[in-house]
């Protein structure tokens, strides 16, 4: 068996331990989705009904019903992250009739944008900025003015490729209308309207119109008369003649009862339905030279094994045809289906529920949209007003999610530690004196939750971390010489200050630069490395109560101890028997045995650079064992290195192994190897590298503790932000998403890992 496919399957096996046996299994030919990121509380969000691209794929736009509003995010290539950029709202400046904004469409030559308006009957429209993606409102038609009395109720819009005609359903009005636009100034002008009533043309309760790829037709569903009107389009002017409608129950049609979505395939032979009050997705073949519909067959929510089609509102497929995603308004989900592109038959493969560690924000899905490479789908949910960011999940590497940065008062961000049930991610803030703490959302990301600061003893806080239980915090104050205790309140969903530990005040000592702290597995026992003091220091901790008691200090030079000038990190082993200092300017390691009770350390071994075994240490500062007991890790930022050594678990000794040195062996993003971490099941190391803005990722094998290269993520590739200066990083408790401080950015830089498997199938 191939090493890497070895560590991957060892992860896999791992992590579906750690997500309690549910593990998503991947393959080649059915790429799935993560989901990235959550756009909340922003200007247009309200009521958001729908989602599009412009041509370029740079820039999306929202409708916001509520606001009446249409917002622009600005869009990352590489990654698909969003950037709010601006909302134009109704009544503000010259715009005006954008109330109940309920459908938003891009012209295909990307100069204009047009907003369908329900409650203001009317279809507003901007110019574009191509470069920037703000808009400029230049014109409105509406419902009573110039002859115009189908727009009532103006709900969803549609153009041709050339960007020649705009066609209009109205829900209200029972119709559809057609206007010719200019495409220099992108105005309006009527040239035809057609309205239900007698002979009836199926367009009650006119909900979505598209136009045929080859733009030979025009297809409308219409919720309340369950039905799909069919219109011939003349592609010289852009004018409508009704052919035909497949209605709900009349001759072999199913599936169209509350018809509210429709996509076409690229070919445009398929056309899909999908129907709010049937739970359905309806597929009717078309007619490429007619246009006509003959229905094919039904997928509904409940039969035979088909689930997760409660309240099918949305469709969209990609543009290779193969695939086709749902937005399920009563599910609260979004669905994934294969295509078969020869016969149109489609075939679940996956869903993504709101709340479940898919997805959140998802509540009440009304629009997506699918960029054109098919990256990158957005999905807006009228229930929560949010937009949602899913991606295209790669296999067995780390995808760039999020930055947060532009947080106030989170300059030079350097500790950070996930609390142990993986809800809240706390960050120091060097530069600033504060303590930031995140809420992580699904997938990861973050949300800004709440601060400290002007505390005594928050000057220059370096490290943070968070109790096994009760969730207290304590903050190392490098400048300010103390350790710091906060407690997340859970019901006032704040984080609340305690009391600080200053050097020198109320018989604590050693305390002096303090640079790194860890609590001990059981949690009775805080430790403290002071490079300031050339010292580490033993805390009495109280699990109910988070107080700390000073216990003992160990300084260089003092009672046999040598090796801690510079003391910088400092970790407990799994077991509990050992303690580990590396000493930055010793170029060393310091291995204490630690005793359970009083916590109390014996000096037993120190290993530095130089010596007979463990080369490659100058500048160590950073330091880990593996959740195993099996071996130390050691990074060193003046030799750019990553040293392995095996651990004897009853000694404590540490034998070297190897090591690993930025640009030897294809091994990059180690140059000035600053902070290390390690994911709860012992199989992948991830490095912060300082001086190359980078993150390093490392599989472990471990049966030996030796790892395997996998790649480096730089604050200069395209699509990856935030690690300018990288400093220190945590893991979620589940290994899945990594956060790293970019100390030049002001900024966490958010990673997420997908499951690497291809599981195969076993028979016997």
């Amino acid at each position: 068996m191939h090493k890497k496919f070895r560590l991957l399957l060892a992860a896999g096996i791992c992590l579906l331990a750690l997500t309690g046996g549910r593990l998503t299994a991947f393959s080649a030919a059915a790429p799935a989705l993560a989901w990235l990121e959550t756009q909340y509380s922003l200007p247009g969000l309200e009521g958001a009904m729908d989602v599009t691209f412009s041509p370029d794929m740079k820039f999306v736009y929202v409708a916001g019903f509520e606001d009446g509003t249409a917002s622009v995010f600005s869009r990352n290539l590489q990654t698909g992250a969003l950037i709010f950029v601006e909302a134009e709202q109704d009544g503000i400046g010259s715009v005006q009739d954008l109330d109940g904004a309920r459908g938003i469409l891009v012209s295909p030559d990307g100069a204009h944008v047009y907003v369908a308006s329900y409650v203001d009957d009317a279809v507003t429209v901007f110019s574009r900025n191509a470069t920037t993606g703000r808009l400029t409102y230049v014109d409105r038609v509406k419902e009573g003015d110039l002859g115009i009395t189908t727009l009532n109720g103006a709900c969803s819009l549609a153009m041709d490729a050339n960007g020649e005609q705009l066609y209009v359903v109205s829900y209200t009005d029972y119709a559809v209308t057609v206007f010719d636009r200019d495409p220099a100034t992108g105005v309006l002008t009527l040239i035809d309207s057609e309205q239900d009533g007698v002979p009836s043309l199926g367009l009650y309760g006119a909900e979505k119109v598209i136009v045929s790829p080859d733009g030979k037709n025009v297809y409308v569903a219409s919720s309340t008369s369950d039905a799909i009107a069919v219109f011939t389009r003349d592609p010289a002017t852009g004018l409508l003649t009704w052919t035909a409608k497949a209605v709900d129950g009349v001759g072999d049609v199913n599936g169209l009862n509350g018809a509210t979505g429709l996509a076409l395939d690229p070919s445009g032979a398929f056309l899909y339905v999908a129907s709010v009050d049937e739970n359905a997705i309806a597929i009717f073949t078309r007619n490429t030279s007619s246009g006509a519909l003959t229905y094919s067959s039904l997928l509904q929510d409940g039969v035979g094994e088909m689930d997760w089609l409660a309240g099918a509102c949305a469709l969209v497929l990609n543009s290779a045809g193969d695939r086709l995603y749902l937005a399920a308004r009563d599910e609260d989900a979004l669905v994934l289906f294969s295509r078969n592109p020869a016969t149109g038959a489609l075939d679940y493969l996956t869903h993504y529920q709101d709340g479940t560690g898919a997805a959140y924000g998802i509540t009440s899905p009304e629009s997506l949209a699918l960029s054109s490479d098919g990256e990158s789908l957005y999905v807006v949910s009228r229930g929560e007003d949010t937009l949602l960011l899913f991606q295209r999940s790669p296999k067995g590497e780390l995808a760039f999610s999020q930055q947060r940065k532009n947080i106030y008062d989170m300059g030079g961000p350097g500790g950070t530690a996930v609390s142990p049930n993986g809800e809240r991610l706390y960050v120091t803030a060097n530069d600033d004196d504060t303590v930031q703490v995140f809420y992580r959302l699904g997938s990861g990301v973050l949300a800004w939750a709440d601060s400290q600061y002007s505390r005594d003893g928050l000057d220059a806080p370096r490290d943070v971390v968070v109790s096994p239980v009760n969730e207290f915090v304590y903050v190392a104050g490098h400048d300010g010489n103390s350790i710091l205790c906060f407690h997340w309140n859970v019901t006032g969903d704040r984080l609340d200050y305690i009391v600080t530990y200053t050097d020198g005040i109320g018989g604590v000592d050693g305390l002096s630069g303090v640079q790194s702290i860890t609590i001990s597995p059981d949690g009775t026992h805080l430790y403290a490395a002071s490079e300031g003091e050339d010292a580490v220091s033993v805390f009495g901790r109280s699990i109910v109560t988070g107080a700390l008691t000073w216990v003992a200090t160990y300084r260089d030079g003092v009672g046999g101890n040598e090796y801690l000038d510079g003391a910088y990190d400092v970790a407990v082993s799994p077991d509990g028997k050992h303690v580990y200092v590396v000493s930055y300017l010793d170029d060393a390691i310091t291995v204490f045995s630690r005793d359970a009770d009083t916590g109390m350390l014996t000096r037993l071994y120190a290993y530095w650079d130089g010596g007979v075994d463990p080369p490659f240490l100058n500048g160590a500062n950073a330091l880990l064992v593996s959740p195993d007991n099996k071996n130390v890790y050691v990074v060193s930022r003046l030799d750019d290195t990553l040293s392995v050594f095996a651990r004897n678990t009853d000694t404590g000794g540490l034998t070297w192994l190897t090591h690993y040195v930025d640009g030897i062996h294809e091994v990059d993003g180690l140059d000035g190897a600053r902070g290390i971490a390690i994911d709860g099941c012992g199989w992948a190391v991830y490095v912060a590298s300082q001086y190359e803005d980078a993150l390093a990722y490392f599989l472990r094998d471990p049966e030996t503790g030796l790892l395997t290269f996998v790649r480096e993520y730089k604050d200069d590739t395209p699509g990856i932000d935030g690690l300018d200066t990288a400093d220190a990083l945590s893991l979620s408790p589940d290994g899945r998403s990594i956060y790293v401080s970019g100390y030049g950015d002001d900024a966490i830089a958010v990673f997420r890992w997908d499951y690497p498997l291809h599981l195969p199938v076993i028979s016997k």
